[in-house]
């Protein structure tokens, strides 16, 4: 995340070139920032250890809301944040159809960790917007109710087709069709997933799945 502030940093720079400090500043203001982070993170400690650790995960957030602080001196001032996935429940770590306890307790202290650091950046940043989506609760919901969803399989990958790896390669045997998967390979949603998603958060419409606004309330402040 750090390179890629810095490559919008650039970025700005050029705006204020092309359309001048003022119309640069305005645009950035109106921009939504929508950021996806700490799902890889808290994974890897997890596939590394079988554990989570706390205190590592306060410093991940730390270091994110040092992140977002920089973004918000940059001129960003509508923000979405992905909140982290059920990381015991991807492919990569189900057993048996279960995912892992101890994986989905760290992400949910995670969550907890988030909201309220995004809670102390709204009380202290009253001129900008942080919304959080529940990536977690959803993919919770998507897992225990497939066929509420339009899927058939939320437990194992597309690619390989019943997998529960990353090994989606040229010589792998796909599913027949990946809209009625929720996952694509071990770790990531297929399009489907992330289109179900991407409505429900822009709508709000159901109870829990984005907070304190819907994206399109964001967009259109």
């Amino acid at each position: 995340l750090a390179s890629q502030i810095d490559d919008f940093r650039s970025l700005k720079q050029k705006m204020v070139q092309m359309i001048g400090s003022s119309n640069a500043s305005t645009l950035v203001a109106k921009s939504i920032f929508y950021i996806c982070s700490g799902n890889n993170d808290i994974n890897n400690m997890y596939q590394r250890t079988r554990r989570i650790s706390q205190s590592d995960e306060q410093t991940i957030i730390n270091t994110f809301v040092n992140e977002l602080q920089t973004l918000y001196n940059l001129g960003a001032r509508k923000f979405i944040i992905v909140g982290l996935s059920a990381v015991g429940c991807i492919p990569l770590n189900v057993v048996g159809g279960q995912c892992a306890s101890i994986a989905q307790q760290g992400a949910q202290i995670y969550n907890n960790m988030l909201q309220s650091a995004l809670e102390n950046l709204r009380n202290s940043h009253n001129d900008a917007q942080f919304v959080m989506t529940n990536f977690y609760g959803l993919m919770v919901d998507v897992h225990n109710n497939p066929q509420s969803y339009g899927f058939i399989d939320s437990t194992s990958a597309c690619c390989p087709q019943g997998s529960h790896t990353l090994n989606c390669n040229s010589g792998a045997r796909l599913c027949p069709d990946r809209t009625k998967y929720a996952f694509w390979d071990g770790i990531h949603q297929t399009d489907a997933f992330n289109s179900m998603a991407a409505h429900r958060w822009w709508t709000g419409a159901t109870s829990g799945d984005v907070s304190p606004i819907s994206i399109s309330e964001l967009a259109s402040s």
